[in-house]
């Protein structure tokens, strides 16, 4: 799944929290997630978390994600326009203080 790949896309076994990350329980429960009634992904807060890896967060494929915070890690890679296409519904995003390079069309 996504959310696994983004994971391991990213270092997750150094980061500083994972607390629940690839564990039995459901992604809901996992640090930095948020979900609706539904159950649906709607919130990623991980910043200042020792996130590292290149286009990460491209992973997040999550239509319903509103909130996106990846600021204050080491993600890199270049932002393309494109992401809006799978995050239509993206109300907030913070993903400052990384090394992502690119500019905004």
């Amino acid at each position: 799944d996504e959310l696994g790949h983004f994971y391991r896309d990213t270092s997750g076994d150094y980061w500083i929290n994972n607390t629940g990350w690839l564990s039995e329980t459901h992604h809901c429960e996992w640090f930095g997630l948020k979900c609706n009634e539904n159950g649906d992904l709607i919130e990623m807060n991980l910043r200042n978390n020792n996130l590292t890896g290149f286009d990460a967060f491209f992973r997040l494929e999550h239509t319903d994600l509103k909130k996106l915070d990846l600021s204050g890690n080491r993600l890199y890679g270049e932002v393309y326009s494109g992401a809006a296409l799978f995050l239509r519904k993206l109300e907030y995003i913070d993903i400052s203080n990384n090394e992502f390079g690119g500019h905004a069309d």
